[in-house]
């Protein structure tokens, strides 16, 4: 398989230790290496999944010999993965409001604009605004964790709900849970809860609990919003929201 290119843009020595800096694929996974001498075997100092076309990693206590850094492309191998260019195999929804989760490209005025990679995204009405009451999910296959000490779950996502109230309560908002074939909880609470706006794609990692190992699960994306929109004092009319879009899903054993 052919590598994407790249290349190292800054390497400083200074009060935090030693910073090196390289341009970067949003999503892809990348390891940084040490070695005292190129014949010796190298060392690997860090993993890292980038979320901008530039990604750092600082070294705090760097060996006081003189020596050599490389950074690898070399990602773990998922044991699941959906990029959603296909039929989304074995992906539901349920959904006890007006707005669902549609598979297709978005085309909502204020969401992404586009799908992280590819055509398609999950997102929770594709071409419209997410309504009052909404309560919908969107389950992923049944995903076998047996026998793994530890695994993320990374996906790319872009929201665009209401924020939070004044002291911090939520209104409307984004919740990632961890269930058994029935749909019920297997951890005893939601592995991300957000709100507000992010309209551009972020890769986000979630550390899989070890409740939710040894086992096969699903994994729920699920938006609830509240009975009211926020008021736009310039218009004098109601402030709405595109929802929740959610691209190349992937889980990580580490």
């Amino acid at each position: 398989m052919e590598a994407e290119p790249y290349k190292i843009t800054s390497g400083i020595f200074g009060g935090s230790g030693f910073t090196l800096s390289w341009e970067s694929i949003v999503g892809k996974w990348y390891q940084v290496h040490w070695t005292t001498a190129l014949e010796d075997a190298w060392t690997k100092e860090a993993e890292l999944i980038a979320d901008s076309e530039v990604t750092t990693y600082t070294d705090s206590t760097p060996a006081p010999e003189s020596g050599f850094y490389q950074v690898v492309n070399i990602p773990p191998t998922p044991i699941f993965e959906e990029d959603f260019e296909s039929a989304a195999a074995g992906w539901t929804t349920v959904t006890f409001s007006t707005t669902e989760w549609e598979l297709g490209p978005p085309a909502s005025e204020h969401g992404p604009g586009a799908a992280q990679s590819g055509s398609n995204v999950y997102g929770t009405d594709l071409d419209g605004d997410y309504e009052l009451n909404t309560f919908a999910s969107l389950y992923s296959p049944q995903i076998d964790l047996s026998g793994l000490d530890a695994a993320t779950l990374v996906f790319s996502s872009s929201r665009d709900v209401e924020p939070a109230l004044v002291g911090g309560e939520l209104v409307d908002f984004i919740k990632v849970w961890a269930v058994d074939a029935q749909g019920a909880d297997v951890v005893g609470m939601p592995l991300l809860r957000q709100a507000g706006v992010r309209a551009q794609w972020k890769v986000t990692r979630v550390q899989i609990p070890v409740e939710a190992l040894g086992r096969s699960v699903r994994f729920e994306f699920r938006l609830t919003s509240d009975d009211f929109n926020l008021f736009d004092p310039d218009t004098g009319g109601d402030i709405t929201q595109a929802g929740w879009f959610i691209d190349d899903v992937s889980v990580i054993p580490e």
